[in-house]
């Protein structure tokens, strides 16, 4: 993984049958995961990013949540869970509905390709809709990362924050295919790891 370290703040760790998760509380409202790359700065033509969440999707709530502070760039990469899957992408968003609302264990992945400007989302292995979204732009991602929480970096505060469990945080510089994203769901990909992001 490219990333050195996580932070874990107010979060508890509890290992499942399949995989270790965590908790994000209600009695921690402050609890987030911080994570920090190895490298300053990437661009990034293409991503694929997964992840399996458990929550009562009440609202909209962050996951996953990346600003540019160095171009001033606010929400280059930001993920929400709720009634539906939301995705930002240099300022502009998509959401995606979801066919159905569980309170189980459920496993998103998120595609964005730059050259032909669409992005993708399945559940559960299964492709939910492709969109429409920011043709020719490249993603700056470099600095810090968030997962559970949306940081306003000129107040330095927290907002939409996320309640409940996560695993897996995986993020990949190439937008992978759908055998791929079906594999990982079903936890037998070769190698499930992110090349940028292998949380969890």
């Amino acid at each position: 993984t490219l990333f050195r370290s996580a932070q874990t703040r107010g979060l508890i760790g509890v290992k499942m049958t399949a995989f270790p998760s965590f908790y994000f509380s209600t009695e921690h409202q402050a609890s987030f995961v911080e994570l920090r790359p190895l490298q300053d700065s990437m661009d990034l033509r293409a991503f694929t990013l997964c992840f399996w969440v458990k929550t009562k999707n009440q609202g909209t709530k962050t996951i996953f949540s990346h600003s540019d502070s160095v171009h001033q760039r606010d929400n280059e990469l930001v993920v929400t869970v709720g009634w539906d899957v939301g995705l930002w992408v240099g300022g502009h968003f998509v959401d995606f509905p979801q066919p159905h609302i569980s309170e189980e264990w459920v496993h998103n992945c998120l595609r964005w390709v730059s050259e032909t400007g669409t992005a993708t989302l399945w559940t559960n292995g299964l492709i939910v809709k492709e969109k429409p979204l920011q043709k020719g732009y490249v993603v700056k991602f470099g600095g810090v990362t968030i997962l559970g929480k949306d940081r306003d970096d000129l107040l330095g505060m927290f907002s939409n924050g996320f309640v409940g469990w996560m695993s897996q945080v995986n993020l990949w510089s190439r937008a992978l295919t759908s055998t791929d994203v079906t594999k990982i769901s079903r936890c037998n990909l070769e190698n499930q790891k992110g090349d940028i992001i292998a949380w969890g």
